[in-house]
């Protein structure tokens, strides 16, 4: 600290950039061609090819030595976080059959982002973390699945309704502030009959002309 303090002159021309990329969007200055700053906030975490949440869950979930222990748990079969990993790893033994899976994911933060939502970074972290874990630990899966109804203790923390309904406290809200615009994009509880039948209708047609 006290040498940043010393710098005071040489650290001058990176203040002012950041100040100026605050008030006028600046990301270099004209002055100062050797500097650009890099707001982590305006990028997107879900831009088209290789996201940066694709990264992100390529680097939790693609490695199979490191879930190799899940195989002879004896809660392995209804536990939640085994079977999100399954469902949104994408390592070449599972690239053919959750690659579908995870373009509807990124494809429905990418909808939130055009919409004009803000994911940083950060949150889309703790969003990785939340989607395959539910805030759940192995211990907390295991006595979960000791109970009367291990499905139905443990089916709160399937990748769906950790989705579009969650259960969520105040600071996890704050945290992870982008579930609720998909509980407004969830189809089972915000349809339009309008938009509904138009759609079936054209569905149908393409069947009939397909048939045909």
């Amino acid at each position: 600290m006290r040498h940043a303090v010393a710098l005071r002159e040489e650290l001058a021309p990176l203040l002012r950039a950041l100040e100026r990329g605050l008030e006028r969007g600046e990301t270099s200055p004209h002055d100062r061609a050797d500097v650009h700053v890099i707001n982590l906030n305006h990028q997107s975490a879900t831009s088209r090819g290789r996201s940066f949440l694709d990264h992100a869950l390529d680097h939790f979930l693609n490695h199979q030595s490191a879930w190799n222990v899940c195989k002879s748990c004896k809660a392995s079969d209804d536990c939640p976080i085994y079977a999100n990993r399954n469902e949104l790893a994408c390592s070449p033994a599972l690239e053919r059959k959750n690659r579908p899976h995870r373009e509807a994911l990124v494809s429905l933060f990418r909808v939130a982002e055009q919409g004009g939502y803000v994911l940083t970074f950060r949150e889309t972290l703790v969003l990785v973390a939340y989607l395959v874990t539910g805030g759940l630990s192995c211990a907390d899966v295991e006595k979960k699945h000791r109970s009367r109804r291990p499905e139905a203790a443990l089916y709160p923390y399937g990748l769906l309704p950790l989705l579009f309904s969650p259960d969520l406290t105040t600071d996890q809200e704050k945290l992870m502030r982008v579930l609720a615009r998909f509980q407004r994009l969830d189809p089972g509880r915000v349809a339009l009959r309008s938009v509904d039948e138009r759609l079936h209708r054209e569905l149908e047609a393409t069947d009939v002309s397909l048939g045909g």
